[in-house]
């Protein structure tokens, strides 16, 4: 029996998807095969070898559920893979920015330092040009680091490519940000300095060069406020960035609330509309109300959809508010150490380097911080933009018969008994299997007995177990005032009173449910946070795994494949045309000899020897004739309609008429 990897499946699938006409990725390619059921075990496909069969229902079942647009379930998966592969696509090209920064300042180090070795070593004369040259490169460094700093530009498309600007090895500085460093430096680190500094270590030349950047950095930052320089510089002494940050912060905001009110109706809808008789007028509203019947779990995929989306907007807005807090803060700091600066100046014409060289830097390290949260919310704008896209493609919406539907059974029930309402057969708790038994007793944790109760880490992203399970996957927010379980390192909560009696009761039960309802909804898997639990099925395992080969991880990534042509030496052709003449001066030739040769007269002799010559005959046999007949021909004639227009002419009392004849013929 042949076994096919897993990577042959997902190219398999590329391969397939693109000739249907729809590009994928292999990293959505191969989230969609792991997390295939096979219908026969109960399990996913990947958790067993593959031989061809397999292999091939594998492919199959996953071009299928790629191609069902608009299908929650699809959805979900294109969301979940389109989002974490442009998310580490996009860190993965913010280290390698960092990356290239730092191996430019830290080559022009190195430069340095063996320069000074050099020039410790050399003739007069050649140890001033080796000054020079060592000056130079000093200049060099302060224009990386002291230059052009303005905040990163993320080039960001909806399906997730990625473009940062990078440096360039030689910094490209205008004319007026030259002249100012090259001031700044001839005023801190004069031409003469250089021989004191031919007696440090290579430590100390490195921490002289970062202090004498930072410097540099905060003379241009104070020349900019008094408005004699700071060219290439970024004003950081007005509310500009603030503002941007804080627009950028709002919008996520709304984003999150919209999308959390349609959370909440679609949860209100599941749990108080499950088999009631709605009365609705709109034959639409009708029909959805029907299909919520009828299959619920359309619905709940859909909640899960928005629950999804919800928490890459909230983990969004948690960073964005995290870097704008600290960016208004040092943007604060940065104000005050800037006027402490112009106090300590003032109008003097000289000022002690003690006093003003440690503010100097200082300034500039505040600005390296702000520059750093700014391109931290700046990076996060794409990711904004894909999620937008994602929800002009598809989002779910309730109708509003639905809701209404929900608010009158709401009046006349209790949240707790919506939680408990007609709980089938198909939700009730697993049977433990044979020899199973719970190891660990269940702990209630509570605000009285847990002193760093606030800090517990929740697991299943804070949803309530008893819902997950009893209630066919339904995501509801859990209620950690009630209390949180902790069960095999787990931290678990329930949203009411009764289903935390029956999940101390059977915690193991739960969890051997919640497994179950995984398999039934694969794109849980990533929601909840379940990697260990399935780690053949982790989005997360599948993008480390592309990220550490030569696969690309984003979406919107160009395939790149190996191809090769091969040319003969020598072309033969196919057909050649022994009579073919490029030449025209001789095909102008044999036209004048086929023309002479019209007016030539043919003649014929007979000698003796011809006379006497056996005659010869050849026969031959041609080929018999071959035809076939068909059964019968037939033909129709259609009719022919003509239109006439009568009283066009004549008398004026002649009405207009239209005449339509019909010929059969």
């Amino acid at each position: 029996m042949v076994l096919i990897s897993l990577s042959v499946v997902t190219r398999e699938i590329v391969t397939l998807c693109r000739q249907l006409g729809q590009a994928v990725s292999e990293a959505y390619a191969a989230y969609v095969a792991t997390t295939l059921l096979n219908p026969a075990t109960g399990t996913f496909y990947v958790d067993k070898p593959l031989d061809e069969p397999l292999a091939r229902a594998l492919i199959e079942g996953a071009v299928q559920q790629i191609f069902a647009k608009g299908d929650p379930h699809t959805e979900i998966f294109r969301l979940q893979a389109t989002y974490d592969s442009t998310f580490l696509d996009l860190q993965q090209k913010l280290t390698a920015y960092q990356n290239t920064v730092e191996d430019f300042e830290a080559n022009l180090i190195t430069n340095i330092a063996d320069s000074f070795t050099e020039s410790r070593n050399a003739s007069t004369s050649e140890g001033l040009e080796a000054h020079a040259t060592v000056y130079k490169k000093v200049y060099r460094l302060l224009l990386s680091r002291a230059g052009h700093l303005e905040p990163l530009t993320f080039d960001g498309t909806p399906s997730g490519g990625m473009h940062v600007r990078h440096p360039s090895p030689k910094p490209k500085s205008t004319g007026a940000v030259e002249r100012e460093v090259a001031a700044a430096l001839e005023s801190v680190f004069p031409r003469l300095g250089l021989r004191a500094f031919l007696s440090l270590t290579p430590g100390e030349r490195a921490t002289q060069l970062g202090e004498l950047g930072n410097i540099v950095l905060g003379i241009r930052l104070f020349n900019q406020n008094l408005g004699k320089g700071g060219a290439g510089l970024p004003v950081l002494d007005d509310s500009t960035w603030p503002e941007e940050a804080r627009g950028f912060e709002k919008e996520l905001q709304r984003e999150l609330d919209q999308t959390e009110g349609v959370c909440q109706d679609l949860v209100e809808v599941l749990l108080y509309t499950k088999g009631k008789e709605f009365t609705v007028t709109d034959e639409d509203d009708k029909q959805e109300a029907d299909k919520l019947v009828i299959e619920p779990s359309s619905r709940i995929r859909q909640l899960m959809y928005t629950r999804q989306m919800q928490a890459y907007l909230g983990s969004l807005l948690e960073e964005v508010s995290g870097a704008v807090d600290a960016l208004s803060g040092s943007q604060q700091e940065f104000l005050q150490e800037l006027q402490e600066l112009k106090i300590s100046v003032g109008a003097k014409t000289s000022v002690p380097k003690e006093l003003v060289y440690p503010k100097f830097d200082t300034l500039a390290r505040l600005f390296r911080v702000c520059l750093s949260h700014r391109n931290v919310v700046n990076s996060r704008s794409p990711l904004l933009k894909l999620l937008r896209a994602q929800r002009r493609d598809y989002f779910p919406e309730v109708p509003r018969g639905l809701l209404d539907a929900a608010a009158a059974a709401k009046v006349d029930m209790s949240p707790a008994e919506a939680f408990r309402q007609q709980v089938g057969k198909e939700d009730a708790l697993p049977e433990l299997p044979e020899g199973t038994e719970a190891l660990e007793t269940p702990v209630r944790l509570t605000m009285e007995n847990t002193p760093d109760f606030m800090q517990l880490p929740l697991d299943f992203q804070g949803f309530c177990v008893w819902c997950l399970v009893r209630r066919s996957g339904i995501l509801v927010p859990g209620n950690p005032s009630l209390g949180v379980v902790r069960y095999k390192g787990r931290f678990c909560v329930v949203s009411h009173e009764k289903a935390l009696e029956e999940f101390l009761q059977a915690p193991e039960r739960f969890f051997i449910g919640i497994r179950a309802v995984c398999l039934a909804h694969p794109q849980l898997i990533h929601l909840l946070r379940l990697h260990e639990d399935f780690p053949k099925s982790s989005l997360t395992t599948i993008l480390e795994k592309l990220s550490e080969g030569a696969a690309g991880v984003s979406l919107a990534q160009s395939m790149q494949a190996d191809a090769a042509t091969m040319t003969p030496t020598h072309f033969v052709e196919s057909h050649i045309d022994r009579n073919y003449e490029w030449n025209e001066w001789k095909l102008r030739g044999t036209a004048l000899h086929y023309a002479d040769i019209m007016n030539k007269t043919t003649m014929s002799t007979q000698t003796n020897g011809s006379n006497f010559r056996r005659e010869a005959e050849t026969q031959v046999w041609p080929p018999r004739d071959t035809s076939t007949n068909t059964l019968q021909n037939r033909g129709t004639n259609p009719p022919r309609h003509h239109r006439y227009l009568r009283g066009l002419r004549g008398h004026k009392e002649d009405r207009l008429k239209v005449v339509d004849l019909k010929f059969e013929l």
